[in-house]
Formats: structure tokens, C-alpha cells, sequence
């Protein structure tokens, strides 16, 4: 069922978006069937979203459509959604509702973040334009396989970015997007756990898309493509190709799926983890458990997670 406020200001927003002249509250209200107050109320609500919508003698006029996240901008109806025009991080608000036992696959996104994180200590910059989001999960796989849903997502937007854009990006482990002109997205996960049974767990996805980047090693779809991106449509689709993974892909097909969209694959790598300590090698895969394989001579090493740093092979062996 689609929601009554949902619908209104979707009618609202339509009604604005066609029309060539300023539309009066009276006419707006006649359309939809509410009072001319509630219709106010609704119009300084969207203004509040970040709408620029004018009010004059003669009625209101929508300056700009925008490029909005919001759930009645969607062509169809999006179950377990909720869209906000800031939050301090996503990911703290999916925790919330995942403690209060929202269902699978609920979507958190924010037009930008206040206090978006990235892993570790880091931040992630999240300023308006981007797609910043978290979806939270309750998986049928075992905490051994939580891995598969960071590398999968990785996987799945590399390809789903090739496939409308003609973009090519590439897979950086242990969470990354990147491109030769600098990283593209970047993925956070947390979760809870009882014993080897995953409760719950979420997915914390920042997309550069048409926000300005102010760090050197970032770049954006915007900056590759030199246009601005529809941020509705990737959202769309790339949940559609992830959810289809998840459903009809193993974990080894998954793996296999990442280091074929991977540039850290193949490549000489200098790796510090607070666990491991400093390791150099070259990459091989990954195994079983997620962790990265490095080899360097006869000697074979893996690492969990750390930061690292890539050169390609000069001469493939």
C-alpha cells in the first residue's frame, strides 16, 4: 500500500514539476483533496527536504527538479526505505533500527553526512551529491561468509557501473572502488552476532557520484563521465544485480567475482596490519575466510585486513 504522504507530496511535486505557470494552493488542494493549509504544509515541508520551491501572488513554482533520494521519487513503490536530508552517519542510524528488529534489507540514506565513517578511525566525506547509504541485512549465511557481502558489493557495483556508464572500475581490497583517476566508493560493514549466527548486518555504501572531491587520491563518476549521474537509477540498479548475487551466487562464485574485477590481484603489495605487522608480496587471491594471500618467494602469507598499497608487476610471472 502506498503511503498517504508519500503519494501527496509525490502529487505535489508532479503537479509543479509539469505545469509552465505558478500553480495556487487552491488548485493544488483541489487535485489531491486536501485543504489549502495541509497543502502549505506539505510545500514547506519539501522546501525543508531542499526543494526550491518559490510562493507568490500567483501560487508556487518549483525553481529547480533536483536530484532527490527521497522514497516518492521513485518510479515504484520502495518497501523498507527511509531517506533523510542529513545524517551525522547511516550506519549509526541502521544500527538503531536493526537493534529494534527492522526487516531485511531496510535502506538508510541521507543526502550527506555529517560524521560519515570510513574504516577504521577514518572519515568519509559526505558532502551533497554523493550516494551514501546503508542497507541492513539479515543473512542465511554463517559469520564465516560475513566477508561475502563487502567483496560482493564491491564486485557488483564495479560491474553495474560498467554496464550503465561504460565506466571501468576496479575492486581494492579488503573494501574499496577505485580508478585509475582515484577511489570511487567505499564500503563499511558491522554487525551482530550470536555464536556463529549473524543477526543482523550492515552495509555502509559511499558512492562518489556528482559530489566535488577535495582529496587528491578521489575522484567521482561526474568527473569520469563529465556529466551528472542519475543517482535514483544506480541506487536502483545496483540493489537489483546485488540482490540477485546474493540469491543465485556462492561464495566461491562470489570470490571469483571479485578478483576478476580486482586491481589488487597480481599486484606488489605493501600491507600493514595492527595484526600481522608489515607484509610484502604479491597478491594471489583470497581464501576462504576473506583473508588477502600474499606471497613473497617461496613463502605464503594472509592478512585479515590492514591498509595497503599497490604497485602492478612490471613483469607478470
Amino acid at each position: 500500500m502506498v503511503n498517504k504522504t508519500d503519494f501527496t507530496r509525490k502529487t505535489i511535486l508532479t503537479m509543479l514539476r509539469n505545469s509552465s505557470e505558478p500553480l495556487s494552493g487552491e488548485k493544488i488542494s483541489g487535485k489531491i483533496g486536501i485543504s489549502r493549509v495541509a497543502v502549505w504544509k506539505q510545500i514547506q515541508t519539501l522546501i525543508g527536504l531542499g526543494y526550491e520551491i518559490s510562493s507568490s501572488s500567483a501560487g508556487y513554482s518549483l525553481k529547480e527538479s533536483g536530484d532527490h533520494l527521497y522514497s516518492w521519487e521513485f518510479d515504484r513503490e520502495k518497501p523498507n526505505y527511509e531517506a533523510f536530508r542529513e545524517l551525522d552517519s547511516t550506519m549509526r542510524k541502521a544500527r538503531e533500527l536493526a537493534l529494534k528488529g527492522c526487516p531485511d534489507f531496510t535502506t538508510i540514506v541521507a543526502e550527506k553526512q555529517s560524521n560519515g565513517r570510513g574504516r577504521g578511525s577514518k572519515s568519509w566525506d559526505s558532502s551533497e551529491g554523493g550516494l551514501y547509504f546503508t542497507w541492513i541485512i539479515r543473512p542465511d549465511l554463517p559469520l564465516a561468509f560475513h566477508y561475502i557481502y563487502t567483496i560482493g558489493a564491491t564486485a557488483v557495483l564495479s560491474r553495474t557501473i560498467a554496464d550503465l556508464y561504460g565506466v571501468e572500475t576496479s575492486s581494492k581490497w579488503p573494501n574499496d572502488l577505485v580508478s585509475p583517476a582515484g577511489k570511487v566508493a567505499g564500503i563499511l560493514t558491522e554487525m551482530e552476532c550470536s555464536g556463529e549466527k549473524i543477526n543482523w548486518l550492515s552495509l555502509g555504501i559511499g558512492i562518489n557520484v556528482n559530489n566535488r572531491q577535495t582529496e587528491i587520491d578521489r575522484t567521482s563518476l561526474r568527473d569520469m563521465l563529465g556529466s551528472r549521474i542519475d543517482r535514483k537509477s544506480l541506487l536502483t540498479r545496483f540493489e537489483q544485480d546485488f540482490r540477485k548475487t546474493l540469491r543465485h551466487e556462492a561464495p566461491q562464485s562470489i570470490r571469483s567475482m571479485w578478483e576478476s574485477h580486482s586491481s589488487t590481484i597480481g599486484s606488489s603489495v605493501r600491507l600493514h596490519s595492527e595484526r600481522e605487522g608489515l607484509l610484502q608480496g604479491i597478491a594471489m587471491g583470497i581464501t576462504s575466510s576473506g583473508a588477502l594471500r600474499l606471497k613473497n618467494g617461496s613463502r605464503e602469507q594472509t592478512a585479515l585486513f590492514g591498509d595497503i598499497y599497490t604497485k602492478k608487476q612490471e613483469n607478470t610471472q
